[in-house]
């Protein structure tokens, strides 16, 4: 009886021994590091087996793509399942030969969409920066336009039509900033008596 328990744990450790053959782990503490400093290169590609896809990311190094899909990789690497316990023990599987064409199209979808809103960053980033520099003549021509002896009244209608941000006037100095430019361009209203004394541009820097 003792003989054939014997045998059995052996035959149980050789299963084991060439189950951990054919199938590949990493260190799943690794992975996450490489992700977050080496992920701009595609190092966690490399070690999770996904060599073209690392080659991918090494190519499009030279853009920031890489490193916005691998913050995206990092979060997915937390949520994937793993071997083992304890955080510096446990393990990830590698990828498999048989599903590089999949994980590669999967690749390609998460790039685009990194792409797409690197885009869509960059296109609103050009457009705020163009507000912001056409504001100048633009504003500084309505401050200009805003007359002394101009009436409370007649100054709100104004500064509705034209964009300027005027809540409610007072005696003394009133800020009626540009919406176009986020408040980076205003004009400086002096009000006395009901009627405007003075308008002056103002650039925030």
């Amino acid at each position: 009886m003792q003989a054939r328990m014997s045998a059995m744990r052996h035959d149980d450790r050789e299963f084991l021994r060439q189950t951990s053959v054919r199938i590949r782990t990493v260190n799943r503490a690794l992975v996450l590091y490489a992700a977050l400093l080496a992920g701009f290169w595609g190092g966690h590609k490399f070690l999770m087996g996904a060599r073209r896809e690392g080659w991918l990311y090494l190519l499009l190094s030279w853009t920031s793509i890489p490193l916005w899909a691998s913050l995206g990789d990092f979060v997915d690497l937390v949520r994937q399942p793993a071997i083992g316990q304890g955080f510096f023990k446990r393990r990830l599987l590698k990828r498999h030969d048989a599903d590089s064409d999949v994980i590669e199209r999967a690749t390609w979808r998460q790039l685009g969409r990194v792409l797409i809103l690197f885009l869509i960053f960059v296109a609103l980033s050009v457009w705020v920066a163009s507000q912001m520099n056409q504001g100048y003549d633009r504003v500084g021509g309505l401050c200009q336009k805003i007359k002394p002896g101009t009436t409370v009244q007649d100054l709100a209608t104004f500064a509705n039509a034209n964009g300027l941000r005027f809540s409610s006037a007072r005696e003394g100095l009133n800020i009626l900033s540009d919406t176009a430019t986020l408040g980076r361009h205003s004009c400086l209203v002096t009000i006395k008596n009901g009627h405007v004394a003075l308008s002056v541009h103002d650039v925030l820097d």
